[in-house]
């Protein structure tokens, strides 16, 4: 299970030059945030999933495990390309199965988003989503009450770095919509989550002046909104769903990381409930733990 104060966030080790501003950003902000939580008592939900990324000789590979009967079933690895680094993956459920989805390093500064489904007959070859960026970064998945499955992420094309949303329909992601202003500033970090009225919301950090500050932006059945800035706790009649207290709460009501997780820090954690944050990728240890004085 997590330990305290570890930070969220993981890119995986490196030779390529060049690999762009979007990659330099996430290994240098991570989520922003350090978190203090204690392993979870509760019972482990039936549609927990976790997905990690494995070393596989001099790249990574991709694999999968979900909780049944109350124990983890055995690793399952999603796609085997040796000439790939796999990373940054994360899983919902379908109606008829599973969906991965994850970043690929084809070459240096270039990357892709691909996902992979799972259905009674196993695991279907990867499909590439033609997102049309550079890079791609920080995928979220979130289901909303509709039972509709939302995917975002951070896409670097060639300028900046904007938020895209997506959605699943007809075993396919929908072409994607960028959700914040086209204002030449840096957007990282997306996270989705399924607000009171049970539409998903995204919220992202934005570089200003002053520094990076949290954005949000909310589906009302046929638009996204206009970006915003997260109103502050101080705001009145506005309600933080993705406050400090409810991301604390998400991962401490998360079951132990399975053993055969080498390295929790390149894992991804999801759990299909009513909970406004779904999916959540599991902190990094750091060098020297916290004293517990």
């Amino acid at each position: 299970m997590p330990k305290p104060g570890w930070i969220i966030g993981f890119v995986p080790p490196l030779n390529w030059s060049g690999v762009g501003a979007l990659l330099a950003g996430i290994m240098a902000l991570g989520i922003g945030a350090m978190w203090t939580t204690t392993a979870s008592s509760q019972p482990v939900a039936p549609s927990t999933l976790i997905v990690w990324s494995e070393p596989a000789g001099s790249d990574f590979d991709v694999w999968f495990s979900q909780v049944i009967d109350e124990k983890w079933t055995a690793p399952e690895r999603v796609a085997l390309a040796p000439e790939f680094l796999d990373a940054l993956p994360c899983a919902a459920e379908t109606d008829d199965g599973h969906v991965v989805v994850w970043t690929r390093f084809t070459k240096p500064g270039v990357n892709e988003l691909v996902y992979a489904v799972r259905n009674a007959q196993g695991w279907k070859p990867v499909e590439s989503f033609n997102t049309g960026m550079v890079l791609n970064m920080a995928s979220t998945l979130v289901k909303d009450a509709d039972g509709t499955l939302w995917l975002g992420w951070a896409g670097f094309d060639g300028s900046d770095d904007d938020i895209y949303v997506s959605r699943w329909e007809d075993n396919k992601w929908s072409a994607r919509r960028r959700v914040n202003r086209n204002d030449f500033q840096p957007d990282v970090l997306p996270q989705l989550a399924v607000g009171e009225n049970g539409r998903p919301w995204i919220r992202w950090r934005s570089l200003e002046a002053s520094g990076y500050v949290e954005m949000i932006s909310e589906y009302d059945g046929q638009n996204w909104s206009e970006e915003r800035l997260l109103p502050t706790p101080e705001s009145d009649g506005v309600r933080r769903d993705l406050d400090r207290e409810i991301r604390e709460r998400r991962l401490a009501s998360l079951p132990e990381v399975p053993d055969f997780v080498s390295d929790p820090g390149k894992s991804c954690m999801t759990v299909m409930d009513t909970f406004p944050i779904q999916t959540l990728r599991l902190p990094k240890p750091p060098l020297v733990p916290p004293s517990e004085g």
